[in-house]
């Protein structure tokens, strides 16, 4: 996947039923149940480590229907990337020690990941390669939750 671009894959069209309403409810719902089994097959990973500030972002994306793996630091992020595709890091360049060469390697050994970063600071000189070349976008904190939304569901669906 080219994180520039939006990609729409496994869609689902919620037809008009063509039960009766009863029956119709149900195909409905469990049609909703498949879309947001779609949504939640790619978990997306979340590094901070403030814990309550990393607790209440996977909250946010739960409540959207996406799973979640909360880590606290970079030491384990290889090891979550390669049980399975993880498209999405949510990354906090505050609290996570990062650097251009982290993210180089980052997207030479996992080229389909895309990076969302947070921060409180409106620019980061020491990143400026990672910027414009390797994080797909930048929110500032505190985080607002429809923006988050928005750009993880952009990478998404």
């Amino acid at each position: 996947m080219i994180c520039h671009g939006l990609q729409k894959r496994n869609l689902i069209y919620l037809n008009e039923p063509t039960c009766s309403p009863p029956e119709a409810d149900r195909e409905l719902s469990s049609k909703r149940d498949l879309v947001r089994g779609i949504r939640m097959q790619e978990p997306i990973v979340v590094v901070d480590a403030d814990e309550k500030q990393r607790q209440e972002m996977c909250a946010v994306l739960e409540r959207e229907d996406y799973r979640t793996v909360a880590l606290p630091s970079l030491a384990n992020l290889d090891q979550e990337i390669q049980e399975g595709t993880r498209r999405v890091i949510i990354l906090d360049l505050d609290t996570i020690p990062v650097d251009n060469r982290f993210f180089r390697g980052l997207k030479k050994e996992n080229p389909g990941v895309c990076v969302i970063g947070l921060s409180s600071r409106p620019f980061h000189p020491e990143l400026k390669e990672a910027m414009s070349s390797h994080i797909y976008a930048c929110l500032g904190k505190p985080v607002d939750e429809e923006e988050l939304v928005f750009w993880v569901k952009s990478l998404c669906e």
